[in-house]
């Protein structure tokens, strides 16, 4: 069984994407982003697209991650939305800050608005590296981005092992429920992807897997599973 309270169903059923709220008020599930990461390591170029159906972002956050290194605010390269604006308020040039903030004007549904910053070590202007200081960074917090459209706010909170760079939000839960027909025993052998890549099979559990608006999510179930002898799963090969 797999409760569905949030979702729309797609091709036959195992094709789900995330729906959104169209209301006209400034609500969180209208508050919908991606986040891009690309280009050079330590000075990398972040690209953020509103993805609300109705809504302006009016304020955009980004925080370091690994407060033992900052953003330098002496990079200044930013480009604007079409037809609007994007102001740095922090850092401002000659200072350093663990948060990069831009107010925005003019920033609508389907609009892009890209950035560069500089990562640098506290204190030192060095060479850094936004995979282990965004996210993979041991104990440190992993880097948040926040979106406003007034009031109105809604984060996401990067992932380890990224392996696109592009980060939707906010997440949402997504719960998978694989038992016996009669409802007894857990049953493995559920495979979920996310754009085509794993996210969730027999090795991890199902219950806390982060989705976000855009994601293609594919749940792929064997039509019959088996035990052997060793209480190890055998499954059908054809999957459904």
């Amino acid at each position: 069984m797999i409760p569905l309270p949030k979702f729309r169903t797609l091709f036959a059923g195992l094709l789900l994407g995330l729906a959104a709220a169209s209301s006209a008020r400034a609500d969180v599930s209208d508050l919908l982003f991606t986040v891009k990461i690309e280009g050079d390591t330590n000075v990398p170029t972040i690209s953020v697209t509103n993805n609300s159906p109705n809504l302006e972002i009016t304020r955009f956050d980004f925080t370091i991650g690994d407060t033992g290194m900052n953003f330098d605010g002496n990079t200044q390269d930013v480009t604007h939305p079409p037809g609007g604006n994007a102001s740095r308020i922090q850092p401002l040039a000659g200072f350093r800050s663990d948060v990069v903030s831009f107010v925005l004007s003019g920033f609508g549904p389907g609009e892009t608005f890209t950035f560069k910053v500089d990562l640098d070590r506290d204190g030192f202007d060095s060479v850094e590296n936004f995979n282990t200081t965004f996210f993979n960074n041991g104990a440190a917090a992993n880097s948040v981005a926040t979106v406003w459209a007034g009031a109105a706010s809604a984060s996401r909170t990067l992932d380890d092992n990224s392996s696109t760079m592009v980060f939707r939000g906010p997440t949402r839960t997504l719960k998978v429920i694989s038992a016996e027909e009669d409802g007894g025993l857990p049953v493995r052998g559920v495979v979920v992807k996310r754009d085509g890549v794993v996210i969730a099979d027999e090795e991890t559990e199902y219950d806390n897997i982060q989705v976000a608006h855009g994601d293609r999510i594919q749940i792929i179930a064997q039509p019959e599973v088996y035990k052997n002898i060793h209480a190890e799963y055998i499954t059908d090969p054809e999957t459904v």
